[in-house]
C-alpha cells in the first residue's frame, strides 16, 4: 500500500510540474507572427482591400471582463476626441490617469488579434483600434 502511494505521490507530482511548465509556457509567448512592427511609413489595403495598418492603443484597465464592465467602458468616452483623433505610431494619450501609447501594426490577415496582441502587451484586454 505504501507503495502505491508513493508511486501516485510522484505521478501527481510530475503532472504537476508539467503544467506548471506549460503555463509558464504559455505566459511567455510573445505576439503572433501575424502582427508586425511596419516597415514602411505607409500602407495600403491588399488587393481584396483588407487593411493591414492598424494602430492600437494599449488596452485600458478592466475590472473583470463581464459583458456589463465592457459596456460600461466602451460606452464611457475614455480620452479627449477619442473619436476623431488620428493616432501615430508612440503617441500617448490619458486614460483614466494612466498614459497609453498609440501602437502601429501591420497584420499579415485580414484582422488585428486583440487578445493576443494584449497577452503580448502583459496587459488585461479592453481597448482601442484605429486601422489605415
Amino acid at each position: 500500500m505504501r507503495f502505491i502511494k508513493h508511486i501516485a505521490f510522484i505521478a501527481a507530482t510530475t503532472l504537476l510540474l508539467q503544467l506548471l511548465q506549460i503555463n509558464k509556457d504559455i505566459v511567455a509567448q510573445t505576439a503572433p507572427v501575424t502582427l508586425t512592427k511596419p516597415a514602411t511609413p505607409e500602407k495600403v489595403p491588399n488587393d481584396d482591400g483588407f487593411i493591414q495598418r492598424w494602430f492600437i492603443l494599449d488596452p485600458i484597465t478592466a475590472n473583470g471582463l463581464t459583458d456589463s464592465v465592457v459596456q460600461i467602458l466602451v460606452k464611457k468616452e475614455q480620452f479627449l476626441n477619442q473619436l476623431t483623433v488620428v493616432p501615430h505610431d508612440g503617441d500617448l494619450v490619458n486614460v483614466g490617469g494612466a498614459e497609453l501609447r498609440w501602437h502601429a501594426v501591420d497584420t499579415l490577415n485580414y484582422n488585428v488579434n486583440l487578445f493576443h496582441f494584449a497577452r503580448a502587451q502583459e496587459k488585461r484586454l479592453l481597448m482601442f483600434c484605429f486601422g489605415l
